[in-house]
């Protein structure tokens, strides 16, 4: 983003992106059969124009890090419990007795809340956040559940710097 707010791509991937469940949620399309179709040269099932774009979805990664400090938390889960329920979608690899090691990407999973609306979704989310236990290890998770909860991203006032800005709010009151 230039100094005037302008955005600019450098970067075109031609691969689907872990974010890719949140398009699956509001357009209800399956990205990956669409993508290993079109790898054996069929066609697109759906052409652009009918494509339909319905409610409002979110996603949080879960990480195994310190949720104040960003530091990597590794050992043995205990216990894990996923949340589900209405709009709800997790992609995980990981399970219950798993360890956790400092040499592989920290991602442990991604909640994904689908609502008919922001707020909808939002909601869900928290509650999506408030079923999920991950114990052994710390995560993520109560830095998502203040962000959702935080005025500005309840409104919807988003910029690249929000969270940067949050934090050092937080830190510096």
């Amino acid at each position: 983003m230039d100094p005037n707010g302008k955005f600019y791509f450098i970067e075109a991937n031609a691969r689907i992106q872990v974010e890719h469940p949140i398009t699956e949620m509001v357009s209800g399309l399956d990205l990956i059969r669409e993508q290993i179709h079109v790898a054996f040269g069929d066609p697109l099932s759906i052409k652009q124009e009918e494509i339909r774009i319905e409610g409002h979805a979110i996603e949080c990664r879960v990480n195994a890090e310190d949720p104040e400090t960003f530091s990597p938390s590794t050992g043995k889960i205990e216990k894990l419990h996923w949340p589900g329920g209405p709009g709800i979608r997790v992609d995980s690899h990981i399970r219950q007795g798993d360890k956790v090691t400092p040499f592989y990407d920290s991602l442990l999973g991604k909640i994904m809340a689908w609502g008919t609306n922001r707020d909808e979704s939002i909601q869900r989310m928290l509650c999506a956040l408030d079923e999920c236990e991950v114990l052994g290890i710390k995560t993520n998770i109560p830095l998502h559940r203040q962000l959702l909860r935080h005025p500005d991203i309840v409104q919807g006032k988003l910029h690249v710097g929000l969270v940067e800005a949050l934090l050092l709010e937080k830190v510096f009151g």
